[in-house]
């Protein structure tokens, strides 16, 4: 039989597993938790990078900054993310959390964030507050009912509902969000490839933006309607790249 203690630190799994094939279940625990691991905080270090150089550094502090700029200030959001996450850990470990208590609290810290984001790929009418305030308050919402001694499904229940309430009332006051925003990113490139850091403009982002492969391909026109009930947007893929046609305006 576990202890209350055992189960709460995670160690019925890899005992469980020793028991029904022994040693090389052992090993085999191990090398799935190293995979589990490492992945996690690889794709982590990386998002919090992207935000810091792109997000963050290009955006607001330096909008003309080159692309070895935005290299070396992502390298450097890599390392204090390190610190960051190994003084948190340390933390969480000197304060007596387990694996019980992460399996608790991590519903009550990813749930908020679930319906504003899937309005935000797929819903062009939610509005900026609904999709920044909404997830506050559902994790605002979870930790309250976890303080006042819910039990862990009213917890999740509680902080997933809360920001989908919120998001689905601003609609009473909806936004329009243009998706062709998108093709205005700019993308990091090498000496020896395109760089789009001129790029000013949604046309000049999709002409810098071909790659390759394109310019060995037939031309090919592609329809793309635009948000102002204009007339169709024509993009020409020719052996150059895409190139934009267009309709004559009447005078």
């Amino acid at each position: 039989m576990f202890t209350a203690d055992e189960v709460a630190f995670g160690f019925a799994t890899p005992y469980t597993i020793e028991a029904l094939l022994r040693s090389g279940g052992t090993v085999g625990m191990l090398l799935l938790l190293f995979m589990a691991v490492t992945s996690t905080v690889s794709s982590s270090m990386i998002a919090v990078s992207s935000t810091i150089s792109f997000d963050v550094y290009r955006t607001y502090i330096n909008p003309k900054a080159t692309d070895k700029q935005v290299v070396n200030v992502s390298d450097l959001g890599v390392v204090l993310y390190e610190v960051f996450i190994t003084r948190l850990a340390l933390m969480l470990n000197y304060g007596g959390a387990n694996i019980s208590w992460v399996n608790y609290f991590s519903p009550i810290l990813t749930c908020p964030g679930i319906f504003p984001l899937i309005f935000t790929f797929k819903w062009s009418r939610q509005p900026k507050l609904a999709a920044i305030v909404s997830p506050i308050l559902g994790l605002a919402s979870g930790v309250s009912i976890w303080l006042a001694g819910a039990v862990p499904l009213r917890r999740c229940c509680v902080a997933l509902l809360v920001d989908s309430v919120f998001t689905v009332i601003s609609y009473l006051k909806p936004e329009h969000f243009d998706w062709r925003e998108f093709l205005r990113i700019d993308l990091v490139e090498d000496e020896t490839t395109l760089s789009t850091g001129s790029a000013l403009s949604p046309d000049d982002s999709v002409a810098a933006l071909s790659s390759g492969k394109d310019q060995k391909r037939p031309d090919k026109t592609i329809l793309v309607p635009t948000v102002d009930k204009s007339p169709l947007v024509k993009y020409r893929r020719s052996r150059i790249g895409y190139t934009i046609d267009r309709p004559s305006t009447p005078s």
